[in-house]
């Protein structure tokens, strides 16, 4: 199958899922920085009443998070990566602290350690913003021993 048939059938799924206007709506909030496809900003106050935040695209980072990500590592693909598998793997432990999601965090941070590292603290510290997500985060992690061998997502 040829990327022309892909691109077709793949809008026709979209066309039946969501029909015409969710394609509109899906486009109208979305937007691309450092060639990665984001969802718009959030509004900050939704956004940080909840402890999940926005996440429109339903890929298990916030919305907010995912265009940090995008702006600060978009223009290298290995980095992207490893960074977004690693603040999917950080929100999966702190909405549900499994010894299994906490253990992921680990291996995720440990793809990450060095240089990288440092400039993700800038986007965990968005991240854990506010009190419940800070809260849920230091539940999640209490006690966790962390096993820092890469194992990317």
């Amino acid at each position: 199958m040829s990327k022309r048939d892909r691109i077709i059938t793949l809008v026709g799924a979209i066309v039946i899922a969501f029909g015409i206007y969710g394609i509109k709506y899906y486009l109208d909030h979305r937007t691309v920085i450092n060639g990665i496809h984001v969802p718009i900003m959030p509004n900050r106050k939704e956004n940080n009443s909840t402890l999940h935040g926005v996440d429109t695209d339903h890929n298990g980072v916030r919305d907010d998070i995912d265009r940090m990500i995008a702006e600060a590592y978009g223009n290298d693909p290995v980095r992207y990566r490893l960074v977004f598998s690693y603040f999917k793997a950080l929100t999966l432990a702190v909405e549900n602290p499994t010894k299994e999601n906490v253990r992921n965090v680990g291996y995720r941070v440990a793809c990450i350690l060095g240089p990288t590292y440092k400039d993700v603290t800038i986007i965990e510290h968005q991240y854990l913003e506010t009190p419940e997500v800070g809260k849920a985060y230091s539940h999640a992690m209490a006690g966790a021993i962390a096993d820092l061998t890469c194992i990317p997502e």
